[in-house]
């Protein structure tokens, strides 16, 4: 919120530029003199200078020369950056994911599996919160393989369940001797 002198937020006035701040996106914002973060409008933080390299990446994540920007959410609320020599290349997954050169960034955390293939990554269900994804070589559940998982058949099901055209899974797990053909979600419990 502004009136003609003063932006707020969270009913308090915070101290920026009038005349040269604005929001970069939902998290972020700037004025002639620094970049500043709304974690959650709990706390207005100035998180550095402004070298006025700084570029929206989406609604959720900004860089600048060397630097990613993110604030988490998740258990805590938190300023999370990430560092690269080059931002070579830029793919956005979703909001919270992002494909940075050759690493898969998720809520502004990098990957867990580090043999992911960030130029084939995507999400199952993108803008959702999802536990499933894939690249050209392997299918994860919460960022783990799912061995013997075929990337080009596998469907998520419910319940932390999944298929492919041979097997059946739950979460990582195979489960023996399920016929993946007729497996399906049920309404019952």
């Amino acid at each position: 919120s502004k009136d003609k002198n003063h932006y707020y937020i969270d009913y308090k006035k915070i101290n920026v530029d009038y005349s040269t701040f604005t929001f970069l996106n939902r998290r972020f914002s700037k004025d002639k003199d620094s970049l500043y973060a709304d974690l959650n409008s709990w706390k207005f933080i100035t998180v550095k200078e402004n070298t006025n390299d700084i570029s929206v990446i989406n609604c959720e994540y900004i860089k600048d020369k060397s630097t990613l920007y993110y604030i988490s959410t998740l258990s805590k609320v938190e300023l999370l950056t990430n560092h690269f020599e080059t931002f070579k290349t830029i793919r956005i997954v979703d909001n919270d994911v992002v494909c940075i050169n050759d690493k898969v960034i998720v809520r502004g955390v990098q990957f867990k599996t580090k043999t992911v293939d960030a130029n084939s990554f995507k999400l199952f269900r993108p803008n959702q919160i999802d536990y499933y994804s894939k690249d050209k070589n392997h299918v994860y559940y919460e960022q783990n393989v799912i061995e013997q998982a075929n990337p080009k058949t596998y469907l998520p099901l419910e319940f932390g369940y999944g298929k492919d055209d041979k097997h059946v899974y739950h979460e990582t797990k195979l489960l023996k001797g399920v016929d993946a053909k007729s497996f399906k979600e049920t309404s019952e419990n």
